[in-house]
């Protein structure tokens, strides 16, 4: 299905839209498969200039997914006069969190130091992601250990969390069915001071960037679990988040509506970085 999906996405032609494929982000990678990894694309308006700039980080569960499923999402950005990059990072198993969290932050800065020549304007770049991407999109954005060994500042202006995954890993853990939590243990441990050490949630105190986040009401009860301790936290902290609910969407569909030109979220995402 996915594979369908990406074709549909590689396949457009839409005027006023430029399309790169397979920016390399890193200069140099370990082996081969790091090196399909560590690419990009970019979606831009024809003649874009100084535009605002969207990177999107893919969900899969951190052991799959691909930055050209999500074409289609380049169109409707870009259409919208917005760059958008999708990005590949590493993934498990042979990589834990830390490593793709890594991949992301490096993303970021190359897209820092080189959207210009797209169109984008680098001191408007938001981050966004799905599902597992979610997750590295909060943990990324909100805790600097992985800007810093990346060697740059935090330069993003707003976050943006798509029935994102796993912002609270303690409760995840604890609360879920313990074996189908299990298969997560590869990427996060087994002990729950490393649990703590790698939940989104725990640094908001660190960030003052505003956040926007969806939720859909058929999502799966862990994230539904997740991202209510999230908007709870936010408030306790007093941090700036956009909580938006979407009626009979699953966890799916909650990215996959963005496929379809008209979907209103795309008003909403861009309301929310015009604003900020």
């Amino acid at each position: 299905m996915l594979a369908f999906i990406a074709n549909i996405s590689n396949s457009f032609t839409t005027k006023g839209v430029q399309k790169k494929r397979d920016l390399p982000y890193v200069s140099s990678s370990s082996d081969d498969f790091d090196k399909l990894r560590h690419l990009l694309n970019v979606y831009s308006p024809l003649n874009a200039n100084n535009c605002d700039v969207l990177i999107f980080v893919h969900g899969g569960e951190w052991d799959s997914g691909s930055k050209n499923i999500y074409g289609r999402l380049g169109k409707g950005f870009a259409s919208r006069n917005t760059v958008f990059v999708s990005i590949n990072y590493r993934l498990a198993p042979a990589h834990d969190y830390k490593d793709m969290a890594f991949d992301v932050a490096r993303a970021v800065k190359w897209v820092k130091e080189n959207i210009v020549n797209y169109g984008g304007n680098p001191g408007r770049v938001f981050l966004s992601g799905h599902s597992a991407g979610g997750y590295l999109t909060a943990l990324v954005g909100m805790d600097d250990r992985f800007f810093q060994k990346a060697q740059i500042e935090n330069p993003l202006k707003g976050l943006i969390l798509i029935d994102s995954f796993l912002l609270d890993l303690h409760d995840f853990f604890t609360i879920t069915d313990p074996e189908w939590a299990t298969k997560y243990f590869q990427l996060f441990g087994i002990d729950p001071v490393k649990w703590q050490e790698a939940t989104p949630m725990n640094y908001l105190k660190n960030t003052n960037l505003p956040i926007q986040s969806f939720l859909g009401t058929k999502t799966y009860p862990g994230i539904m679990l997740g991202n209510d301790r999230f908007r709870k936290q936010c408030e306790l902290d007093g941090k700036k988040l956009e909580f938006n609910i979407i009626k009979d969407k699953a966890h799916r569909a909650m990215i996959t509506q963005l496929f379809f030109m008209d979907c209103p979220m795309y008003d909403t995402i861009l309301n929310f970085i015009r604003r900020n």
